[in-house]
C-alpha cells in the first residue's frame, strides 16, 4: 500500500486571478468536461519511442496513443532533472518563476498549480508517483485530493536478500488502476508518474536481455555501476562503446518494460468504459545522455538528449488520429491547454501557450515553433533558446554561448562558429525578462526536515546525500 497525502487548500485570498477566472468558467460551462490522465514516464528520452523513429525497442502502447491521437514530435522540458521539469509542467511557469531550481528547493507555497485550478472546476484530484523528488515534502502536494507514493520505504542495501522494488512501474499502474476502479462520480484528473527507466537501469526478465543478450562485460546498471562509469568520466575515462551499448540496452529493457504496463493502464481504461470521456497525455520530464556529450545520467546540461522528450495525446472525438506537430512545444504549454479543455474557456496568463485549437485542427492553428529550458542544479548556470531549428545554449561557465542547427545537427556535435545567432539571445533575453524570478520563492528543505523514507528511496534511486537529488 502507498501512503496517501492529503493536500491543504489554498487560502481564498491567495487566489489569482487566473483562479478566479478559472472558477468563472466552470459556472459557465454546459458540456460535461473530459477526465484527464496525465502518465509521466520519468527519464524517457525522445529517441526511446518507437513511433518517434526507435527501430530497436518496442513500445506498442506509446505507439497506440500516437497512432489514436496527436504526436508532438519536438516537444521540450524546463529543466533536465525532475523537480523543476515537474514543478513547470504543474504550474505553467519556468524554473526561475515557480523556485524548484536546486537540490534543497522545493515549489513556492501558493502559487497556483494545474491540480488545485482542476479541483477548483469540480475535478476529483490524484497522483500516484514514484520519485520522492515530488513529494509532499518539496511542495508537490498541494492542489491533489489524494497524494499516493510508492516509493520504497526502505532500501535493502544487502545484495544477497530482493531489494523492495515497490516504485516500479507494474505497481504504480496497479495503484492507479485500483484508484480508477473506485473513482468518483466527477471528472477526474490523474496524475501517473513512473520512475522507470530511470537508474538503476535493472530490468526483470525478459528486458533485462532483451537488446542486448551476448553481452558479456562488467555492465549491470545497478547504482553503484552507473555511478562508477560518472566518476570515471569526470576523470577522462569515458566507458568503452561495447559497455555504453550495454547500459542504452538496459535502459531500453526498462523503456519496453514501463510501456507493457502501460498497455495495462489503457486496457483498463477500455475495460471501464471511460477511454472515450478521458483526455490521455503520455510524455516525460526529462531524458537521460549516454555520453553522447562526455557524461551520462541528467541535470548536468541542455542538449537535446535530456530536454528533448515525447509528447502523445489522445482525446477521442476531438484529436484526430493519426496527426503529427512538428513545431516546437513546451511542457509549459500543458497547462493552459488542460485548463481551457476542462473549463471550455481559455484564462491563464503565464508565459504556456493554450494548444487548444492546435489539438483541435482548427485552420491556421498553430504557436510560435520555440522552446525556453534552464538549469541551475548545483553550480551550472544554463539556459536555452529553441527557434524553430536553431539552438542557443548560454553557459554561464563558458566565455560564449554555443549555436546549433538542429536540421543539419542533430546531435549537437558541431557547434556554429561564429554564432550567428543575435535573434536567438535576444529572445532568451525577453523570456527572462517576461518571467522573471520571484523574490523569496525558493524554500531550501533541510536534511533533518526530511522523513527517513524519502531519504532511503532517494539513495535507491541514485541521490546518494537526499538533500542532492536529479
Amino acid at each position: 500500500m502507498g501512503r496517501v497525502s492529503r493536500a491543504r487548500s489554498v487560502p481564498g485570498g491567495r487566489l489569482t486571478l487566473t483562479c478566479a477566472l478559472v472558477t468563472l468558467a466552470a459556472c459557465q460551462r454546459t458540456s460535461p468536461p473530459p477526465n484527464i490522465l496525465l502518465y509521466v514516464v520519468d527519464t524517457l528520452r525522445y529517441d526511446a519511442v518507437q513511433c518517434d523513429g526507435n527501430d530497436t525497442v518496442h513500445t506498442p502502447a506509446m505507439d497506440r496513443i500516437a497512432q489514436e491521437g496527436l504526436r508532438f514530435a519536438r516537444a521540450y522540458a524546463a529543466a533536465s532533472w525532475t523537480r523543476p521539469s515537474m514543478a513547470s509542467l504543474l504550474t505553467g511557469v519556468y524554473p526561475r518563476t515557480h523556485g524548484a531550481l536546486g537540490r534543497t528547493d522545493a515549489l513556492a507555497a501558493g502559487m497556483p498549480r494545474l491540480a488545485g485550478e482542476l479541483r477548483r472546476l469540480g475535478y476529483r484530484t490524484a497522483a500516484v508517483y514514484a520519485n520522492p523528488n515530488i513529494g509532499p515534502p518539496f511542495g508537490f502536494a498541494e492542489g491533489f485530493d489524494e497524494f499516493i507514493d510508492l516509493y520504497p520505504a526502505r532500501y535493502i542495501h544487502d545484495r544477497s536478500a530482493p531489494p523492495e522494488r515497490v516504485g516500479t512501474a507494474d505497481n504504480v499502474v496497479n495503484r492507479a488502476i485500483a484508484w480508477l476502479r473506485a473513482r468518483p462520480a466527477k471528472p477526474f484528473f490523474l496524475l501517473v508518474f513512473s520512475v522507470d527507466p530511470h537508474a538503476p537501469y535493472e530490468p526483470p526478465a525478459p528486458y533485462n536481455t532483451l537488446y542486448d543478450r551476448d553481452y558479456s562485460g562488467p555492465i549491470d546498471g545497478s547504482i553503484k555501476n552507473v555511478f562508477g562509469l560518472l566518476a570515471a568520466a569526470k576523470m577522462g575515462q569515458l566507458p568503452a562503446a561495447r559497455d555504453i551499448r550495454h547500459l542504452r540496452a538496459l535502459y531500453d529493457g526498462e523503456v519496453a518494460f514501463n510501456d507493457a504496463q502501460l498497455s495495462r493502464l489503457l486496457g483498463e481504461l477500455d475495460r471501464l468504459q471511460v477511454a472515450n470521456s478521458t483526455v490521455f497525455l503520455l510524455t516525460s520530464d526529462h531524458g537521460e545522455e549516454f555520453y553522447e556529450h562526455g557524461s551520462g545520467d541528467h541535470g548536468h546540461s541542455l542538449y537535446e538528449e535530456l530536454i528533448h522528450i515525447p509528447l502523445l495525446m489522445r482525446w477521442p472525438g476531438h484529436i484526430a488520429p493519426g496527426r503529427v506537430y512538428g513545431d516546437a512545444v513546451q511542457l509549459i504549454d500543458l497547462y493552459p491547454t488542460l485548463l481551457h479543455i476542462a473549463a471550455g474557456h481559455t484564462s491563464s496568463t503565464g508565459p504556456g501557450r493554450d494548444l487548444f485549437d492546435l489539438l483541435l485542427g482548427r485552420d491556421g492553428a498553430r504557436v510560435a515553433s520555440l522552446a525556453y529550458a534552464e538549469e541551475h542544479l548545483d553550480d551550472h548556470n544554463l539556459r536555452t533558446m529553441i527557434l524553430d531549428h536553431r539552438k542557443l545554449i548560454y553557459d554561464a561557465a563558458r566565455p560564449a554561448p554555443l549555436s546549433f542547427d538542429l536540421q543539419q545537427d542533430a546531435g549537437e556535435q558541431h557547434p556554429l562558429t561564429p554564432v550567428p545567432a543575435p535573434d536567438l539571445m535576444q529572445a532568451m533575453e525577453e523570456v527572462t525578462r517576461k518571467s522573471p524570478a520571484m523574490a523569496g520563492a525558493t524554500h531550501p528543505i533541510r536534511r533533518d526536515e526530511l522523513p527517513a523514507s524519502v531519504r532511503d528511496a532517494m539513495e535507491n534511486l541514485g541521490y546518494g546525500d537526499p538533500t542532492k537529488g536529479k
